[in-house]
């Protein structure tokens, strides 16, 4: 296809990747691109469109708190998967069992319960098997010495589509309506895995897979330190519904729901790629730079307590996005690192996903519980106090990385 040969050109032209070809890379990295544009043009207006389905909010955290806890459980059937048959094979799997997820949302009678709890069990399947697929392939073809870069080159891949998706979401689901637009998501997601079948040697076709050899000692602080990134995840998963319940009432509120997501987006966008180049020139080491942002973003966590209105959302967004990118590209560089000394891959990202999804749930959990205790208002207000104080544990991880003099 003309459109896949133009951005291998592209690819190749900036000389980045060098443990795998460019066609390769290319394909993983377009499908990747067609993967979250698909997704941010309806996923992040699910819970939205949930809530204004009928669904009572209680149902709608529950929802999150069983997705995300299958996500966890599902973790390990994805490494088996990934060991037995590649990653690649994994990775275009949870793409394709996304679309029906996509499809159940959008025709689905969500009074039904047995339908509602399916579509999360799917969801948390396809999520689970591809974001874990995804962390396996790019640890194994990335470069050493540029990692930084390559890692701000994929997050400006992403967020340019996270920047439009989210936008043109709102304005069709305005015009058209939720359901149209998860249909159109659906076909994206279909198109977003013709890239993968055209690259045939992606990656490793077999993995190493042993649990009992694994040095889990060793790794224990990186597993245990995703509980502070994990219920940050948690927390902004709540966020969209927050907004649309508190700050913005009106019909409007899918589009501004996909303001704010595209805001966030971009400048993070702003900061992906000279954040990345910071760290291959070693300016600031990574370690630094990963405790000063998580520290920078738990005082961002902090600022949404008084966040007011429209104009609230979106400062809050814009600080968000900034010092995300800020320690998640840090992290990324010392968790690729990580899984390279580890012995096996597989294992340690199995392991690594597994906290962060278990800890996103629990987070949830811990919201659902808040709910149910309190008014909406004050769960939201005590889940928001809570975020930055955990969130700053975060620091706490012990990547062989920091390690280093």
């Amino acid at each position: 296809m003309n459109w896949v040969a133009s951005f291998t050109n592209f690819i190749k032209s900036k000389h980045f990747w060098r443990k795998a070809t460019f066609n390769e890379m290319s394909a993983l990295y377009l499908s990747r691109i067609l993967r979250v544009l698909a997704l941010n043009l309806s996923s992040v207006f699910i819970f939205t469109f949930l809530l204004k389905s009928g669904r009572d909010i209680k149902q709608v955290v529950f929802y999150m708190v069983v997705a995300l806890m299958l996500q966890a459980l599902f973790m390990p059937l994805g490494a088996l998967l990934s060991a037995k048959f590649g990653a690649k094979k994994v990775l275009l799997l949870g793409n394709i069992l996304y679309i029906p997820v996509l499809v159940i949302l959008s025709l689905a009678d969500f009074s039904n319960q047995f339908i509602f709890i399916f579509s999360a069990v799917l969801q948390g399947l396809a999520v689970s098997i591809y974001l874990l697929a995804y962390n396996i392939i790019f640890s194994e073809v990335k470069n050493n010495k540029n990692a930084g870069s390559e890692i701000g080159f994929m997050m400006i891949f992403e967020k340019i589509a996270t920047i439009v998706a989210p936008v043109v979401g709102g304005i069709l689901i305005i015009n058209f309506g939720a359901k149209v637009t998860m249909l159109v998501s659906s076909f994206l997601l279909l198109i977003a895995s013709v890239p993968l079948f055209k690259a045939q040697g992606l990656a490793k076709k077999r993995h190493y897979f042993n649990l009992r050899g694994f040095p889990w000692q060793s790794y224990k602080a990186n597993f245990l330190g995703q509980f502070g990134r994990g219920f940050n995840y948690g927390s902004n998963m709540i966020w969209p519904v927050f907004v649309s319940l508190f700050l913005v009432t009106n019909a409007n509120a899918y589009g501004v729901v996909g303001w704010v997501t595209a805001l966030q987006s971009l400048t993070s966008f702003v900061a992906a790629f000279v954040i990345g180049r910071v760290l291959d020139k070693e300016v600031i080491s990574v370690k630094k730079l990963f405790i000063y942002s998580v520290l920078a973003q738990s005082l961002v966590l902090a600022v949404r307590l008084v966040a007011k209105g429209q104009l609230g959302a979106i400062i809050f967004s814009s600080l968000y996005g900034l010092s995300s990118i800020a320690y998640y590209v840090p992290f990324l560089k010392a968790q690729f690192n990580a899984a390279d000394q580890s012995g096996s891959r597989v294992v340690y990202e199995m392991a690594l996903q597994f906290s962060y999804v278990f800890f996103s749930g629990l987070a949830s959990a811990f919201f659902l519980v808040l709910l149910y205790l309190f008014s909406i208002e004050t769960a939201f207000f005590i889940m928001f106090l809570a975020t930055p104080i955990f969130f700053a544990t975060f620091i706490w991880s012990d990547y062989p990385m920091f390690r280093k003099k």
